[in-house]
């Protein structure tokens, strides 16, 4: 008896990614396909492309695709096969997006069959942190009446008002660099506001200044 294999779908060429293989399997048209539960880290504000590669796998048929799309809208689908030739591979391109006031993204990419049929696949985004403790709130620094907050450099331009606030709401004088915000610690209940200069439009964040209590070592 004949074993057949028709569509191997690879996710590939990501940063950091986390990959689980998982196998489905249309029984209809006998396609069989490779999931991989992908995570990828992504920085916020802007957009980026991921690239999943289609395999077929089958010696002599062509395997037919009839739409992909993703479950969440922050994932969009920009190139996808229509048909993949026996024995050859081609590219979904997707391009991601989460908002500067997000966090995670766990989305499916679904893949259409011509049968009616869809095969599903886990894709997740990680965000890259601005700075230590986003988006709940920001981990400061204090230090001889100053409070500081670290950046990522690669945010540096998109960054581009920020003010320090007491627990009432009044602004304290604040310095904006590539690497950190500085300004006169207010105390206990300070507050950050950010302005971000996103990709969709400018977008505000604001939160608490939150030190997490330090664990205990073990006795």
């Amino acid at each position: 008896m004949l074993r057949r294999r028709a569509v191997v779908l690879m996710i590939l060429g990501l940063v950091g990614l986390a990959l689980v293989s998982v196998v489905a399997i249309d029984h209809t048209t006998m396609l069989s396909i490779d999931l991989q539960r992908t995570t990828a880290r992504v920085p916020i504000g802007r957009h980026e492309r991921i690239t999943f590669r289609v395999v077929n796998a089958h010696p002599w048929r062509d395997a037919s695709i009839d739409f992909v799309k993703a479950q969440c809208g922050c994932f969009r689908v920009v190139e996808e096969p229509r048909i993949v030739p026996a024995g050859e591979s081609r590219e979904i391109v997707m391009d991601i997006y989460i908002d500067p006031r997000g966090d995670r993204v766990n989305n499916e990419l679904r893949v259409y069959l011509p049968s009616g049929r869809k095969i599903t696949a886990e894709v997740n985004a990680d965000p890259i942190p601005p700075f230590e403790g986003w988006p709940q709130w920001a981990v400061p620094q204090r230090d001889d009446g100053t409070l500081r907050i670290a950046l990522d450099p690669q945010y540096a331009d998109m960054i581009v008002a920020a003010q320090v606030l007491t627990a009432d709401g009044s602004p304290v004088e604040t310095m904006l660099g590539d690497d950190a915000i500085v300004a006169l610690d207010p105390g206990e209940g300070a507050r950050l506001r950010i302005v971000f200069e996103a990709e969709e439009g400018e977008v505000v964040w604001e939160g608490d200044c939150y030190q997490p209590p330090r664990a205990q070592p073990s006795p």
